[in-house]
């Protein structure tokens, strides 16, 4: 797909959804069944096609959208106040956001939870609880259910990783 190592790095480290697919790839190659070589397969296809299906020409505000949901990743932002911070209409944030992060609106807004989550895990020796809560979930349970949903590993497994 003709990608400089230093390119695909900088695109994993940029996009938390990369990340995550590599996450369940690097799972699929520790399970090794009958059913890992295909299931890796289609993931890389997956994660290859992926880069050039959003056109050139997207809008000024899904940037925007992204530092605003980045910088702000320990608060609740409902889609109107998005809608009113970046003056775009919810409904053009609704029906266009999958088209650029490939996940709904509250899925990426748990990755960005997860992401950094990733990077308590690895390099804190904070429980599993203090992680939960200042990722903003509501409990431990609730966090290791999606953390592993979201990176194919229990906090505990990817902390050994």
């Amino acid at each position: 797909n003709e990608l400089s190592t230093l390119g695909f790095r900088t695109s994993v480290f940029k996009n938390p959804a990369i990340q995550f697919q590599l996450l369940k790839i690097y799972k699929e190659l520790r399970v090794k069944d009958k059913a890992s070589s295909d299931a890796i397969h289609t993931s890389l296809l997956s994660l290859f096609s992926g880069y050039h299906t959003v056109s050139e020409h997207k809008p000024l505000w899904v940037d925007s959208i992204k530092e605003l949901l980045c910088d702000r990743w320990d608060e609740f932002i409902s889609l109107e106040e998005l809608s009113r911070e970046l003056n775009v209409h919810p409904v053009t944030i609704s029906k266009h956001f999958s088209k650029y992060f490939h996940c709904t609106l509250g899925e990426f807004m748990r990755r960005i939870k997860i992401e950094k989550a990733m990077v308590l895990l690895k390099h804190s020796n904070q429980t599993l609880t203090e992680i939960s809560f200042l990722c903003g979930f509501s409990d431990q349970s609730h966090f290791s259910k999606t953390f592993r949903i979201t990176t194919g590993f229990k906090p505990n497994e990817f902390r050994k990783l």
